[in-house]
């Protein structure tokens, strides 16, 4: 099982590349990155992270080609790859819930945008030419790049829903997901599978990897609190209702938190209980989160990526490189 770790660029660059030095230190084989209009720009983080680091993988998790282009995507990720020596994932998604609230950027059909973007973004990477001149969202004429990346660039997808994690399996390398519930997890296996014979890929070909938020805490309530900010988007973002029982939650809960979070009730927060929390994150003293990690080898996970949220420390970073340690044994 691979590891990864998910940070925030919430300090100025040079503080950011420390941080990965310390991921890169503490055992993680994966780094990823969010790329946000009011965060520091992705690439730029990438850049000082690849310059900074020897061995560890770096991904965005995620960029949304309904924001930049997918062949500027492709520039990027084959210039980055360069840079790092090989070491660039290119992680891609329709965009948080700020690309459709606050930017007003929307896909007619955000799972053809995707399949559109990885075809595109693994061609022109390869150093061929693209061509889509039918394609409603990004036609495009023989584009192509004047270099290459020396070895094909990883392609993952971040999805929730059946559809998305269906052509994850389909035509990426790889999919992001949130969930812990088993109803859910087994959903992602049997969507990736589904998805990989439809596409005619062996069935394994795309790793499933689970992404959440945790707290070490020896006070489980309060691992709980400093969480509970932290899953409002995971309880009340966009995702498809029918997903509700499959994450272990009741509908009537869940729902007027929905409503909340499009609302933009600043109270919403408060209505994310316990059972939430556990759906989407782990909290609890580092014995209890090596035991939840362990359990989730039989369910097709091929990787996990731990948050620990804004402002996290070098030593924050150390404690969570021990617990995949103890994980791996």
């Amino acid at each position: 099982m691979r590891f990864g770790l998910a940070l925030w660029p919430d300090r100025e660059l040079r503080g950011l590349a420390l941080l990965a030095r310390e991921a890169e230190a503490a055992g993680f084989d994966d780094l990823w990155w969010p790329d946000h209009y009011d965060a520091r720009e992705v690439a730029s983080v990438l850049a000082v992270c690849a310059t900074s680091t020897e061995r560890i993988r770096l991904g965005t998790a995620v960029t949304s080609p309904l924001l930049r282009h997918p062949a500027v995507l492709a520039s990027m990720f084959a210039t980055l790859d360069e840079l790092s020596g090989g070491r660039i994932v290119a992680g891609l998604g329709p965009g948080g819930f700020e690309v459709a609230t606050t930017l007003h950027v929307a896909a007619r059909s955000p799972l053809s945008a995707m399949r559109a973007s990885v075809e595109m973004v693994r061609t022109l990477t390869r150093g061929e030419a693209v061509t889509m001149e039918g394609d409603p969202l990004f036609p495009v004429e023989d584009a192509r790049l004047s270099f290459r990346s020396a070895a094909p660039i990883p392609v993952v997808l971040a999805g929730r829903g059946r559809r998305m994690i269906h052509l994850a399996g389909e035509v990426a390398d790889g999919v992001i997901t949130h969930g812990l519930a088993p109803a859910y997890l087994q959903m992602v296996a049997e969507q990736v599978s589904a998805g990989s014979i439809a596409g005619g890929r062996a069935v394994g070909g795309c790793e499933v990897a689970l992404m959440m938020e945790v707290a070490i805490d020896a006070d489980v309530d309060r691992g709980r609190d400093s969480l509970r900010p932290r899953c409002i988007y995971m309880v009340g973002g966009e995702y498809s209702e029918d997903l509700i029982p499959l994450y272990g939650l009741d509908p009537t809960m869940v729902k007027p938190i929905r409503a909340a979070v499009r609302a933009g009730d600043p109270n919403a927060v408060s209505m994310i209980d316990d059972q939430m929390v556990d759906a989407f994150a782990l909290a609890g003293t580092t014995e209890a989160i090596v035991e939840r990690l362990a359990s989730l080898v039989g369910f097709g996970i091929d990787g996990v990526i731990l948050s620990p949220g804004k402002g996290v420390s070098a030593a924050g970073i150390r404690d969570l490189g021990s617990i995949i340690k103890e994980v791996r044994g």
